[in-house]
């Protein structure tokens, strides 16, 4: 199927907002301008008899975390090179894939290490990064400041098992959780409490020394707790809110979940408060400050002013849609069909802009490696993500409905376990009976990556560099 030119529109109104994004001008703007790292960074001079500061490390946890750190080190040196020269090592845990050679030269100059590990299922290379970083602090006093960078997708890549747990009983858990379609704002409280290095304790580890982190947010709303684990921040959630989530009956994933860990979670309520995450106004948070530097808002702001440079008429609906991948689909198709057949947004050509994250469900059926759900035509099980799977729904609900095209992607062009970013339709994809009965079959497997593969549908746009959770480009074109 040839490509529209709203299609390529929508492409380039998302590269816009990955750009919008983009962890390298974030975080030279925040060290350069923001209040609270100038008064930071000027407490570093080693030439002065009142120096707060002996020695800084860098460190950082995410997707976005090796960019964050290497645009810290460009900016430094220009603008505050008594703290650049005071920097004596790092270590940053990203993701496999999420850091090119030239970003391994630079840190490796400075005596930063980078520690590659699994995302969204935590691996034993992610507990080894994390023991590692847990390691490079133990020394840290009063003397020492730490630049922590958080993107999404750390708490992930930090997960140290709690004492009595293992490795593969975290792995078993998130698994589940990923396939119950649970907010990622329930998985990471999960995951704080079968842990021992999110929920503040970062900071812990640290104090007496100081540590100021700077986050790129993959949250709806931005909560510091949620981002990455909130490795530096306090968490207001406990052991109990941990039970309460894995006993829903909504998520219906109680009695798959490790007897470890309800073994753990049962333990006396004097062992759990001494195990329990950092609480607000804790004392070991007592010297660590968390800013957030880009999310979502910023790469609407972006994909706004490119859309109107291409002559859409642009409305930012909202930088917090939540939900069912499926049914926000087809309620944002809805939106989309009144603003084309009753103005609903004004003048078209017209351009909604949406940003947020969904979530998928899967049923037991449907996920991978169950038999009964492999391909007759390609022998081959399920793979998709919430965008494409977004984009699937959306094709259903807008078949032969001309004059709207719908592009669903995550701003780190990866969505779920495949190299695809998302997809763009638009109401020719379903044209036909063939293609809406394919089109029925896949999304009944959520198999949406096998609907689109090796098609101009496809968003393939490899690592980004950023993540700040999804976008949504919905173009309604004027009556030809």
């Amino acid at each position: 199927m040839a490509s529209s030119p709203a299609r390529g529109h929508a492409r380039d109104i998302l590269a816009a907002a990955i750009r919008g994004a983009e962890p390298r001008r974030a975080v030279d703007k925040a060290l350069r301008e923001h209040d609270q790292c100038v008064k930071t960074l000027a407490r570093v001079d080693r030439a002065s008899s009142v120096s707060d500061f002996e020695r800084v490390l860098l460190t950082g946890q995410g997707k976005a975390a090796v960019q964050m750190c290497t645009a810290a080190l460009q900016t430094l040196a220009e603008h505050a090179p008594a703290v650049s020269d005071a920097i004596c090592g790092g270590l940053v845990v990203t993701k496999h894939g999420h850091a090119t050679q030239e970003e391994r030269d630079v840190l490796a100059a400075r005596s930063i290490r980078i520690a590659e590990a699994g995302h969204p299922v935590p691996d034993a290379d992610g507990v080894a990064g994390t023991e590692a970083l847990l390691a490079l602090v133990k020394d840290a006093d009063e003397r020492t400041l730490v630049l922590n960078f958080i993107s999404g997708g750390g708490s992930a890549l930090t997960c140290v098992p709690a004492k009595g747990l293992t490795l593969h009983d975290i792995q078993t858990t998130v698994n589940l959780l990923l396939g119950s379609g649970a907010p990622i704002e329930d998985m990471n409280t999960v995951r704080r409490h079968l842990t021992r290095f999110q929920g503040g304790r970062f900071a812990g580890a640290i104090a007496p020394g100081t540590v100021l982190s700077l986050i790129l947010s993959d949250v709806v709303g931005d909560p510091l707790e949620v981002i990455a684990g909130g490795s530096t921040s306090p968490d207001p959630t406990t052991f109990a809110d941990c039970a309460e989530i894995l006993n829903d009956e909504a998520l219906g994933i109680a009695s798959s979940v490790p007897a470890a860990v309800w073994d753990f979670l049962k333990q006396p309520q004097s062992a759990l408060e001494e195990l329990e995450t950092c609480k607000p106004g804790s004392s070991a948070l007592a010297r660590a400050s968390n800013l957030v530097v880009a999310s979502n808002r910023e790469s609407l702001r972006e994909a706004k002013i490119k859309a109107e440079a291409l002559g859409y008429n642009t409305r930012i609906l909202t930088s917090q849609m939540q939900g069912e991948a499926r049914h926000a689909a087809t309620f944002l198709a809805g939106i989309a069909a009144d603003a084309r057949d009753q103005g609903t947004f004004g003048p078209l050509p017209a351009c909604i802009l949406v940003g947020g994250e969904t979530t998928v469900t899967l049923s037991h059926a449907s996920a991978p490696n169950a038999s009964e759900n492999v391909d007759a035509e390609t022998g081959s099980d399920p793979v998709g993500g919430r965008n494409q799977e977004f984009a699937l729904a959306a094709a259903l609900a807008l078949r032969n409905e001309p004059r709207i095209t719908i592009l669903a992607a995550g701003t780190d062009g990866q969505d779920g376990p495949c190299d695809a970013a998302g997809a763009v339709i638009d109401g020719e994809v379903c044209k036909s009976r063939q293609d809406l009965a394919r089109a029925k079959r896949h999304l009944a497997r959520h198999d949406s990556y096998g609907f689109f593969r090796d098609s101009s549908m496809h968003i393939l746009t490899g690592p980004t560099g950023t993540n700040v959770m999804d976008l949504c480009v919905v173009l309604v074109d004027e009556e030809k």
